[in-house]
């Protein structure tokens, strides 16, 4: 079995690790300098530290600071150029990192699973103004779901997800997210956010009339694509009824 380079400790199958640039350790260890195992930065910035920077930081008792210079150079992903109102990592089933911004809902899978279920990894990004509506489970004894739907269809996946019994399912939908219950809440924080934002450009150079907004979302109704209820709920958005 693997052992931590820094403390010893040994590292299983299912141990929980920090990815450096050089090699693996304990989440333990990067927990005493600022890089928590799952953390938004430890995702990010991780890779740019090597075993011996860290255990100088842990023998001087020091932790990292995201100001340095050397993850200030770290190059930002380019979603993150917006600014991110809510943000929450999911480990399992798939390891995906949810991000509202600005303008839009951002999915960046990452790993082995999301490849072999979607049959690709990356960032995805849904603008609000193309999502119609959303379909929201929250998670208990089975997983809970995440859909934004958008106004050209579901985005079907190229994985497994769209073979046998997944055909019909979550996983073949691009635009779906699968969590346990322990990110319930973020989740429902994420529905809460985007929501009042469906179907709106918020681009300032644009500016769109809510007679505009309303004949787009009648049309959408009278074609079939959203129902009766989600052209109700958008009128009185839109009307600030």
């Amino acid at each position: 079995m693997a052992t931590c380079p820094i403390d010893g400790t040994k590292i299983g199958i299912f141990s929980k690790v920090i990815e450096l640039k050089d090699g693996k350790i304990c989440s333990d260890c990067g927990k005493k300098v600022g890089l928590v195992y799952g953390s938004f930065f430890e995702a990010h910035h991780a890779s740019e530290f090597t075993i011996s920077q860290i255990s100088e930081l842990i023998n001087s008792g020091q932790r990292i600071n995201i100001s340095d210079q050397h993850v200030s150079t770290v190059q930002t992903p380019s979603y993150l150029e917006d600014d991110v109102q809510l943000f929450v990592e999911i480990g399992i089933p798939e390891h995906v990192f949810l991000s509202v911004t600005n303008n839009a809902v951002v999915i960046d899978r990452k790993g082995i699973r999301s490849f072999a279920n979607r049959g690709k990894t990356g960032t995805q990004k849904i603008p609000f103004q193309s999502i119609t509506s959303i379909e929201f489970k929250r998670g208990g004894i089975s997983h809970g779901q995440i859909t934004f739907h958008t106004l050209g269809g579901d985005d079907k996946t190229a994985g497994f997800g769209n073979q046998g019994l997944w055909a019909n399912g979550v996983y073949n939908n691009n635009n779906s997210i699968i969590f346990d219950a322990s990110h319930n809440d973020k989740i429902q924080q994420i529905k809460d956010l985007v929501e009042p934002k469906i179907g709106l450009n918020t681009q300032p150079s644009q500016s769109v009339s809510p007679a505009d907004e309303l004949r787009k979302f009648k049309s959408l109704l009278d074609d079939g694509i959203i129902t009766q209820e989600e052209f109700d709920t958008k009128k009185k958005q839109i009307l600030g009824i």
